[in-house]
């Protein structure tokens, strides 16, 4: 409850005393390392906890919470890719590891890789942290990363009517109206994808939940840039990166949501402000 009113500290320090009065707990600890600690960006405090997590509890999960502080503090994800590659993936279901593939793959821009991936998944929709996304939208970006543009825009097209069927079933569903909003931007549609997405984030502000809207307000960050809108964009990213859980180095340098801003002095001095000293 803390944490999603924005008090991160106090949030901290009542995980901090579950761990000391439950020290054995995984679920806490991850929470811990990997929410509170990488939201106040203490990289070295996460790091130690997951590799104590490790020594006694080596499964996957564990695994994977410990490369994802080596991705947002430093954009490395070899630890990622050395986890999808050992054994404890093996205990996956093939559904379960072609998601975390595709992550991995979408990372590394290896298109043929993600394509392979998503193949591998029978899944129509990716609902990962409440945003449902169709299955088309991943088929549109390995499409458009692989140059066949107009494959691509048909795979958006159709990724789009799904989204529109999604919002009109859940019409308050913020998470819901921005994934519409993004597939509109990467159609061109500009003034629907940025009204969209300004009422996504009216639908979940900041001043209701200090950890989802946050989120959020990055997104529509992103949905500005893909615009063109790039004063807004680099106005707004600069104002959730300053607080905790606003955007990691190795998001702002891995993911593709800002390849439109990579040019741009402004974000590559964001960059240099939050690359690993």
């Amino acid at each position: 409850i803390a944490r999603r009113q924005g008090r991160w500290e106090e949030s901290t320090r009542y995980l901090e005393a579950a761990v000391a009065l439950d020290p054995r707990n995984a679920t806490t600890l991850t929470e811990l390392a990997t929410t509170n600690y990488v939201a106040l960006r203490r990289y070295d405090d996460a790091a130690r906890v997951c590799d104590g997590v490790l020594v006694w509890k080596p499964d996957f999960a564990s695994q994977m919470a410990r490369a994802r502080v080596d991705r947002l503090a430093r954009g490395d994800w070899r630890r990622m890719e050395s986890v999808l590659a050992g054994p404890a993936a093996k205990a996956l279901s093939p559904e379960q590891f072609a998601v975390s593939r595709l992550d991995l793959a979408f990372l590394q821009r290896d298109y043929h890789a993600a394509e392979l991936a998503l193949s591998a998944s029978k899944a129509a929709d990716f609902p990962g942290a409440g945003y449902v996304t169709p299955r088309q939208w991943y088929e549109a970006l390995i499409a458009e990363g692989l140059g066949d543009r107009e494959k691509a825009q048909a795979a958006f097209s159709a990724a789009r009517e799904r989204a529109a069927a999604n919002v009109a079933k859940r019409p308050d569903d913020g998470k819901a109206l921005m994934i519409l909003a993004e597939i509109d931007a990467r159609l061109g549609q500009r003034e629907e994808a940025i009204q969209q997405a300004e009422r996504a984030v009216e639908l979940l502000p900041l001043s209701e939940d200090a950890f989802d809207g946050l989120r959020i307000l990055g997104r529509l960050a992103g949905i500005y840039a893909r615009a063109g809108d790039t004063s807004r964009a680099l106005e707004l990213l600069e104002n959730v990166v300053a607080k905790p859980s606003g955007p990691h180095y190795g998001e702002l340098m891995l993911d593709e949501r800002w390849d439109p801003l990579r040019r741009e002095p402004r974000f590559e001095k964001l960059l240099l402000s939050l690359a690993p000293k």
